[in-house]
């Protein structure tokens, strides 16, 4: 065994007797020294404190050794003046001193109002979430019994809110309180969805010190938090390609790592039908890619209530009158057709990729299906928000139908752009009634991609403000947002130029790349702030309310899977939604360049949980902050 270098010993027999005037006291455990190191170091890190980074130190090297050294984890925790903390809170005081606490002890008690039995179960699994989270970080440690037990304390304003809404209070306050006995953890929230966001705070702030072999946390620390946006979510489009419940569970169990709190289900599209409905059982069957690949009642339920326990809320899109095929071919039996073009060549003249299909508008039977579907869906997703989808609607086809062109001809005009907006506008102003029917939300909203309906002059009259939100996937100079702003539309935001993660990959038809390249890195998605968008459409085209961004809900990063399933899910998502929840939650006035260390951290954590994040920079980046600097 390699012997301490003799000048270790002699410090830390000094600060043993003198002590030290620094923030790193001879009695922090957590400083490597025989005393506590499990075995000799070769390497440990010291605080740089005018630069708040963590220096890589070759402890056999140094001859004059003034300053604690620590393990990674640990300097990245007492260094980091945000706690390395992702993403970084509101309002964050801490000592950098740091104590022992045992994992394997902890209790949990509930304070507040009155609960709800279904609220009492949902704290019942945060509580075994968070246990399990806690010791999954130490499950390969054969820890030190030193330190005193957890003490968690959930306390409860709200005991209204159990189901994730649009102006759900997500904000908490965490208090920390360590004594030799006892970690004394206080989580405040004014609903369930505050007390899931400190606790995923809580599981960031208890790391494993590999010198000293201790779970350690701060010994005392305030946290206020809160979003600055209430919608930060990611889209996944399992139709093109299919993915796993497990592999959404995965994709959601990430999400609540970086509190991000919406998963946009993009479930059908014309490619393939995998919702496996009971009232059409055909259409799965017809529009599966297999039986094997398809979501029945109970996958959705157990990707809901999973999401649910973890802050999220699902929103289901059922694309139409467009991105409809397969499985709406199933309907053979009604008096008109209820799905036009179906497959039709050459692809380019009907639809945006093949295959081709669209909805029969003029036909009464589709609202019938329609409120059948989303009868179900209504069911089986808890959500005040569904996405009808509604772009890339070609109007060559139904120019095409000689009863679509008869049946506007009889109304006194012509088949006309105008015309075709019209009918497309009543189409989901019709579907919405369907909707509506049979929805247990009575407030629930409809959300719809900009396409050239958004784009329409006659746009309020089509569609309120009140009842429609637009999702933005164009680019973020866009004049058509500052358009939907001023007529009153509340946004969120999917510009392709920064929030679409199938971007920068080879081209699936054809050669090259794909149509929106080049690759988005981490970078640009962080520093896609929207107020910052803002700003620069208002110098060229002026707003109307000075306050705009609270016209923003938010925004939502695109996974489109042509070219992606399971097997590539993790690398296309993560970190770079973790940049965007960063943006979203904490909307900080500074670039990427400060949250790189701090990004690099995360993404270990990722690793660590068995999310199969991408790399961004060497692992000699992640150990050596400051020196992988342009």
């Amino acid at each position: 065994m390699r012997r301490v270098p003799w000048l270790m010993w002699l410090l830390c027999l000094w600060r043993l007797a003198v002590g030290e005037n620094d923030k790193f006291q001879s009695n922090d455990i957590y400083c490597y020294s025989p005393k506590h190191s499990v075995e000799p170091q070769d390497v440990a890190w010291k605080c740089d404190s005018s630069k708040k980074i963590c220096t890589r130190t070759i402890i056999e090297l140094e001859t004059n050794i003034t300053d604690c050294l620590m393990s990674l984890k640990t300097c990245q925790l007492v260094c980091d003046e945000n706690a390395s903390l992702w993403p970084k809170p509101v309002e964050l005081t801490f000592d950098r001193k740091l104590k022992p606490v045992n994992v394997h002890e902890i209790t949990f008690n509930t304070k507040g109002s009155k609960q709800s039995d279904e609220l009492k179960n949902l704290i019942q699994s945060l509580t075994r979430y968070l246990e399990d989270e806690i010791k999954a970080e130490f499950k390969d440690e054969k820890l030190s019994e030193i330190g005193g037990e957890l003490s968690i304390t959930f306390v409860l304003q709200d005991d209204s809110t159990s189901v994730f809404t649009n102006k759900a209070n997500e904000s908490y306050t965490l208090n920390v309180t360590v004594s030799d006995r006892r970690a004394q953890i206080i989580i405040e929230g004014e609903t369930y969805l505050g007390l899931h966001n400190g606790v995923e705070t809580l599981i960031q702030l208890i790391i494993y010190d590999d010198i000293s072999n201790l779970a350690l946390i701060p010994s005392a620390l305030y946290i206020r938090d809160g979003p600055a946006y209430t919608y930060r979510g990611i889209l996944l489009d399992t139709s093109r390609s299919y993915y796993t419940v497990e592999s959404i569970k995965r994709l959601l169990k990430g999400m609540a790592y970086n509190k991000l709190n919406t998963f946009h289900w993009h479930i059908t599209d014309s490619h393939s039908f995998p919702f496996k409905s009971k009232t059409y059982p055909k259409m799965a069957k017809f529009g599966a890619y297999s039986p094997l690949q398809v979501y029945s009642h109970r996958d959705i339920r157990e990707i809901v209530n999973y999401a649910k326990i973890r802050g999220i809320r699902v929103v289901p899109e059922l694309d139409t009158p467009s991105h409809v095929g397969e499985g709406w071919q199933s309907f053979t039996n009604t008096t008109a057709p209820v799905l036009l073009c179906f497959r039709d060549q050459p692809w380019r003249d009907y639809c945006g990729e093949p295959p081709c299909g669209i909805l029969n508008p003029i036909n009464l039977e589709v609202y019938e299906i329609l409120k059948n579907l989303y009868a179900e869906f209504d069911n089986l997703f808890e959500s005040d928000l569904f996405h009808m989808g509604g772009d890339e609607v070609t109007f060559q086809c139904w120019n095409k139908s000689e009863d679509i062109v008869k049946w506007i001809r009889e109304k006194k005009k012509e088949p006309t752009n105008e015309a075709f907006e019209e009918l497309w506008a009543s189409f989901h102003k019709q579907a919405k009634v369907q909707l509506d029917a049979v929805t247990s939300h009575r407030t629930k909203r409809i959300i719809l991609w900009t396409s050239s309906l958004t784009q329409s002059k006659n746009l309020t009259r089509f569609l309120e403000p009140q009842q429609f939100i637009i999702q933005v996937w164009t680019k973020g100079n866009d004049s058509q947002i500052a358009k939907l702003l001023n007529e009153g539309y509340d946004l969120i935001l999917s510009n392709y130029d920064a929030l679409y993660f199938d971007c920068g990959f080879g081209a699936w038809l054809g050669e090259g790349n794909n149509w929106c390249s080049p690759y988005i890195g981490w970078q640009k998605v962080y520093d896609n702030r929207p107020r910052t968008l803002l700003k620069d459409l208002n110098n060229t085209h002026t707003l109307a309310n000075p306050d705009a961004n609270s016209q923003i809900l938010g925004a939502e990063a695109t996974l489109w899977s042509e070219e992606s399933d399971m097997n590539s899910l993790d690398t296309r998502i993560w970190p770079r939604a973790a940049a965007l929840a960063e943006r979203l939650w904490s909307d900080p006035n500074t670039s990427w360049s400060n949250a790189t260390n701090r990004l690099l951290h995360m993404r270990e954590r990722l690793v660590a949980r068995y999310i199969g994040s991408d790399q961004i920079q060497p692992t000699y980046c992640q150990q050596n902050p400051g020196f992988c600097v342009k």
